[in-house]
């Protein structure tokens, strides 16, 4: 198996009421690299996601995760084939523990209590949350919200996991702790696709960015090139303030 073909995007579309949302979208990540998205409000950025995990069914393309194509599969069965996500807003179970919250996610794996359990522990440890394990979610601030969406990713034992602007709404120190732990995660060998709008986050830790307007992929390169790249400036910085 080829490396580049790890996760494959290939012309994905979906067109709502006569509106194209995502227009023949095409891409690949590598095993072991973060990828951010990037573009305007509107770009299809959370669109795209829906359709990579399964929430919206493609109108065209194909997705498929180490060499298998996951276009007949549930959001369910394509967690289970390591395929983990957070979303734009923060859901947790707010009525729950930040344990169980981890719990949730640790069962796909283990039906077990015990074996659930000590997963969910593990992983509230990796994001820094261990001591609040027996909170309710409810209790938590919109950063521990935050990482309690990743530990629960964690917790499906994901080969790539999607972050949909993960970062939005934290404090500078914040936005550092979460670049840290996603680089030491990566480092353990874990994918990252992100959608990001931080576009210091994104030239700190992205390898790669793909660059969405209007539903069409605009660009691809490394940070650096991207980010300087005339066209995209247009389109992403030209239409938001500073």
């Amino acid at each position: 198996m080829s490396q580049a073909a790890f996760f494959s995007v290939r012309g994905v579309a979906k067109h709502f009421a006569g509106l194209v949302a995502v227009d023949q979208v095409s891409f690949d990540v590598r095993r072991g690299e973060i990828v951010s998205i990037i573009g305007p409000n509107g770009a299809g950025k959370t669109t795209l996601f829906n359709l990579l995990t399964g929430q919206l069914k493609p109108d065209a393309g194909d997705v498929s995760l180490d060499g298998r194509s996951l276009n007949s599969s549930r959001p369910d069965q394509r967690a289970r084939l390591g395929l983990g996500r957070t979303f734009q807003i923060a859901k947790p179970l707010i009525a729950l523990t930040a344990l169980e919250n981890a719990m949730v996610g640790a069962f796909l794996h283990r039906p077990r209590f015990r074996a659930a359990q000590e997963k969910a522990l593990q992983v509230l440890e990796e994001v820094g949350l261990a001591a609040r394990a027996h909170l309710r979610a409810a209790e938590l601030t919109l950063s521990e919200r935050r990482r309690l969406e990743v530990a629960r990713a964690l917790a499906l034992d994901p080969q790539i996991i999607l972050l949909d602007e993960v970062m939005a709404g934290l404090n500078a120190s914040e936005v550092g702790e979460s670049i840290a732990l996603f680089r030491r995660l990566n480092s353990q060998g874990l994918t990252f696709l992100i959608i990001e709008h931080n576009l210091k986050v994104v030239r700190a830790f992205s390898e790669r960015v793909i660059v969405l307007d209007h539903g069409v992929k605009i660009a691809e390169g490394s940070a650096e090139q991207i980010l300087n790249t005339p066209e995209v400036i247009r389109a992403y910085v030209g239409r938001r303030k500073a």
